[in-house]
């Protein structure tokens, strides 16, 4: 393949690649949203179990700017998951994939 070509291949597979993260990541924040409004209004948002499932949706959101914007609005503030949408296409763009 010329180098043309692999550059080409390389740019398609990373573009898959981010388009199928937003999937997974979309499908495991509709699994994790319910389980964690019900373990923040049964144990509370200091439980071990709620920062965990904290801690998972913030890894969800892409590295960089956005992953800081979602954890400062969404995981720090204390209220902030009161913010969250049930479905994750609702999160603006600035804080999600």
């Amino acid at each position: 393949m010329s180098g043309v070509a692999n550059l080409v291949v390389e740019a398609g597979s990373q573009i898959i690649g981010v388009f199928s993260s937003k999937i997974s990541a979309d499908q495991i924040y509709k699994h994790i949203y319910p389980s964690l409004v019900f373990i923040i209004n049964t144990k509370g948002r200091k439980s071990r179990e709620a920062k965990g499932l904290l801690s998972v949706l913030e890894s969800l959101a892409p590295a960089g700017a956005k992953r800081r914007n979602f954890s400062r609005r969404y995981i720090q503030n204390v209220d902030g998951w009161k913010e969250l949408p049930t479905d994750p296409q609702r999160i603006p763009f600035g804080f999600w994939h």
